[in-house]
């Protein structure tokens, strides 16, 4: 391949949709139709970006490329010389008008003759793709000798990529006229970078994600405009101290706020500065009252000249409002103390009970006793309501209102307790410092375990101060039920299931335990019932929840959850996937679960087994992005995990390979049983899908009580026991390990029989079991038993992986003709899912069946033979053929005794076999 002068962009992030779009036609391309893509979009959108990291995972095409130049538009066929830079010498040399470049003065239709010459002899060596960036701003001359080539190459393998900027006006006309009757089989029309992109384009400048609240200012400022964002992230990361990242704003966005903010007319100002104070959307009247202005219409317009506020006169009761969440920053920060405590006592008067709240405590300037009462009885209704987030809130304000002392530290800690069972968890780490300096006490050690253990994953310190809670506290009292819930979590995942299940009933049955804890623990006690006394035990913990997941409670949405993750793990994947989606579009809507994102991750791998990947791969995005300091880190990996499966599957080696080894290597920090397994699982599919069976092996030998321990029933190996063990049986199989396999598919057998997902899987390895011993007859008829009866329209591994398994027994068999339709079949499957890896595990049979028909020896039929022999393969029987030919039996028979003497066989088996 030619490298041309295209190279990915480093920091380039996202577009996986678009990639997989830009897919299709590069291999409509290896198959020989032509193809055009033309790739639109603003200015600095990102559509060089896009086409080169397309571009460079074309490793098997030939790439020309060439870019428009402004600067360069009047020079005769100037982009058609950068094109030909890049023609090996060879080539170039069988035109010789065109071996030293374009000649001055050439006619640009003569040039395209010439070009066609050479694109057609690289054609025939390899795939060819001619990129053209910036198309808008090629030269007159080449836009003719292209236009040429274009119209006449529609045979070849050559693929053709245009980008053009969609706010040019004056270029549209040429470009329109340029591929006028040339059909465009994609366009793209780029918009900006969704939420998921801005924490990753962060990670590859600044080294780390944004917290999600950042993500979402920086993304609504810019619109997702990769070019701006780029911009601004380096512009803030590249100051010296130290970068709160919620609440940065670039000092280009403050100085230009600044510099229109000073000219503004002071009425103006103010009615900013009341703005800003504010925040969201309010009246023009809430705003006026607050800034002290009567009249505010002479002061609104300079403001909406210069771009600071926009007017919504369309909506009459909230109608005007700083433009960007930064502007609105830059300002606030830039006022004095003074002013801003004014404004917000202003405020408190002007606005509902809960930001009067806000506006009260930020315009307080020392401790304020009474205040921190008055917030301490208003965090005990909220508490009582079950919005844990605001009680914590609440209570967190009352503390720092409150001079130093026992009654400030019991305060904090109960805030950071609140904040545990929120949808912002991560606002209690910076506070476990503080707590850490609180006098001991039963709530002390209970906010920093359940921080330690929901927030940092520190098991260790998080069972100590728990038991130590558990222990200071007496039966009966919600601390004592809340350290008993934690430290049932504890228990599971150390894989102690009956102390798990006995603390676990202390914490149901102590009034007082907050809601969400309760409702979590109920989660632990069915996952240790699983682990102890097998999964449909574990599932029948939650037979009280109602069938129809729209039904259960908000207060049972963890309870949701887990029976989904059940149903998951016993193969009942589509009512695993109803339960999931409700969960998780409620976690959406805004409801916290303690559980985080794990709804998320056993959604994608069910959607993963269902065929829909592209959906699992949206899921794993959204958990990706609400991935942010509030999770658990107990989370991570089971992530990593689930968001490898899909890139493993259609060989994004790059992206499949960290996700891998990040698992690995946080599964390792952690080092618990099933977080190792989670790892586990990640390497083996990616050693699969590179036809390294081995691997498999080597990567699930390495967890502690797997094989050969991991087959017993209960237990915490046997859940994603449907993921790890089928992929422990094939390696086994492949690796001479027959009596374990056999052991092991036995087990599986055993655990799959109340679902229906692992049908093909366990019909594949049991063929592949059957022709490993010799009986290939039976793997035949053990697969073509399941496949009369698979009905299943949508796609999935599973079946193309059986498809070929099947194709090879029958070519092993000798029955060539079936066997290149199963590969078909699978080929079809794998295509429908971009299986890339697995359609390249088709090759090696495919070239086996070749070679094999090959071999076989030609025989002459007569056109009546031939009608006999098509009626038999279709399992005819000789009366059915006799009344479909108007013939008699023995005439029948007399022609299939013919052709048995000539095939030298003896039964239609063998006929079968032979075609």
């Amino acid at each position: 391949m030619s490298p041309g002068p295209l190279s990915p962009d480093p920091e380039f992030v996202g577009r996986v949709d678009e990639l997989a779009r830009l897919a299709v036609p590069a291999t409509a391309v290896r198959a020989g139709r032509h193809q055009t893509v033309l790739v639109q979009g603003p200015p600095g959108i990102g559509k060089s970006g896009l086409i080169r990291r397309f571009v460079s995972s074309l490793d098997d095409f030939t790439v020309l490329s060439a870019a428009g130049d402004q600067a360069e538009s009047l020079l005769e066929l100037g982009l058609i010389d950068q094109l030909l830079t890049q023609v090996p010498a060879d080539v170039r040399a069988h035109t010789a008008s065109l071996g030293t470049g374009a000649p001055a003065g050439a006619n640009p239709l003569a040039v395209g003759s010439q070009l066609l010459d050479l694109f057609d002899e690289l054609q025939r060596r390899t795939p060819l793709v001619l990129v053209v960036d910036d198309i808008q701003w090629a030269d007159h001359s080449s836009l003719q000798a292209l236009r040429f080539v274009l119209r006449r190459m529609w045979a070849q393998r050559l693929l053709v990529v245009l980008s053009s900027r969609t706010d040019d006006r004056a270029a549209e006309p040429q470009l329109e006229r340029m591929i006028h009757g040339i059909p465009t089989d994609l366009r793209l029309e780029l918009g900006g970078l969704d939420l998921v992109d801005v924490t990753d384009l962060a990670l590859a400048i600044v080294g780390r994600r944004l917290p999600a609240g950042a993500a979402r200012r920086f993304h609504s400022y810019t619109g997702g405009h990769p070019l701006l964002l780029r911009t601004i992230l380096h512009e803030i990361s590249s100051q010296r101290s130290s970068i709160d990242w919620r609440l940065a704003v670039p000092p280009s966005v403050a100085a230009a706020t600044r510099q229109a903010f000073d000219k503004l007319p002071e009425r103006s100002r103010h009615l900013l500065e009341a703005l800003a104070v504010l925040g969201g959307r309010p009246s023009l009247a809430q705003a006026a009252e607050v800034a002290g202005l009567g009249a505010v219409h002479h002061a609104l317009g300079p403001a909406i000249d210069a771009g600071l506020v926009t007017w919504f006169p369309a909506e009459p009761a909230r109608p005007v409002a700083i433009t960007h969440d930064l502007q609105r920053e830059a300002v606030y920060s830039a006022m004095t103390p003074e002013r801003r405590s004014d404004l917000h006592q202003r405020a408190a008067a002007t606005v509902e009970p809960f930001l009067a709240w806000r506006h009260r405590v930020a315009a307080v300037g020392t401790t304020d006793p009474v205040l921190a009462g008055e917030l301490e009885t208003a965090a005990e209704v909220e508490a009582e309501a079950g919005d844990h987030g605001t009680a914590a809130t609440f209570l967190s304000w009352a503390a720092d209102l409150t001079p130093w002392s026992p009654r400030s530290e019991q305060l904090l800690l109960r805030s950071m307790i609140h904040l545990m069972f929120s949808s912002n968890r991560g606002r209690a780490r910076p506070m476990h410092e503080r707590a850490t300096r609180c006098s001991p006490s039963a709530l002390r050690s209970l906010a920093l375990g359940l921080c330690e253990l929901y927030l940092d994953g520190d098991r260790r310190d998080g069972e100590r101060h728990l038991r130590h809670a558990y222990e200071a506290t007496a039966p009966g009292t919600w601390e004592h039920g809340a350290a008993a819930g934690g430290l049932a979590g504890v228990s599971v995942w150390r894989g102690d299931t009956q102390t798990a299940i006995e603390y676990a009933d202390t914490a149901l049955n102590t009034p007082g335990v907050p809601a969400p804890l309760r409702d979590y623990v109920l989660c632990l006690r069915g996952t240790a019932r699983g682990r102890r006394d097998g999964l449909i035990a574990g599932l029948d913990e939650f037979h009280l929840l109602p069938q129809q997941a729209a039904e259960v409670p908000d207060h049972h949405l963890e309870a949701l959850s887990c029976r989904g993750a059940l149903r998951a793990m016993v193969g009942l994947v589509d009512a695993a996937r109803h339960d999931l989606l409700e969960v998780v579009r409620r976690q959406e809507a805004g409801v916290p679960m303690l559980s985080g994102i794990t709804p998320y991750c056993y959604l994608a791998s069910v959607q993963y087994q269902l065929g829909e990947w592209d959906a699992a791969l949206q899921t794993g995005r959204k958990a990706t992005l609400l991935a942010d300091d509030d999770q658990p880190a107990m989370n991570e990996v089971i992530l990593l995990f689930t968001s490898s499966i899909v890139p493993s599957a259609r060989g994004a080696w790059q992206t499949a390979t960290r996700l891998v080894q990040a698992a690995g290597a946080a599964a390792q920090r952690i080092g618990s049983p099933q977080d190792l397994k989670y790892a586990a699982i990640a390497a083996a599919l990616l050693c699969d899908a590179r036809g390294d069976l081995p691997g498999v092996l080597r990567v699930l030998s390495a967890v502690p009580g797997l094989r050969g321990g991991g087959n017993a029933p209960g237990g915490i190996h046997e859940w994603w026991s449907s993921w790890w063990q089928p992929l422990l049986i094939d390696a086994l199989q492949a690796t001479g390990h027959l009596a374990e396999a056999s052991a092991e598919l036995a087990v599986l057998r055993d655990r799959a029989k109340d679902g229906t997902v692992l049908s093909s899987t366990i019909t594949r390895l049991s063929a592949q079991q059957a022709a490993a011993e010799g009986e290939l007859h039976l793997a035949i008829d053990l697969a073509e038993s399941q496949l009369r009866t698979d009905g299943r329209s949508a796609p999935r591994l599973a079946d193309g992986r059986l498809h070929h398994a099947h194709a090879r027994n029958l070519i092993a068999l000798g029955n060539y003709s079936e066997a290149g339709g199963w590969l078909d079949r699978a080929d079809q499957v794998f295509t429908a899912l971009a299986a890339h890896p697995y359609r390249q595990h088709l090759h090696p049979t495919r070239a086996a069946l070749a070679a094999a028909s090959a071999r076989r020896p030609a025989v002459h039929l007569t056109d009546r033979e031939r009608e006999v022999v098509a009626l038999v393969l279709r399992n005819h029987t000789n009366r059915e053929i006799a009344a479909r030919l108007h013939v008699t039996q023995k005439t029948v028979e007399y022609h299939l005794r013919n052709v048995f003497q000539r095939l030298g066989i003896t039964s239609r088996r063998e006929l079968h076999r032979f075609f």
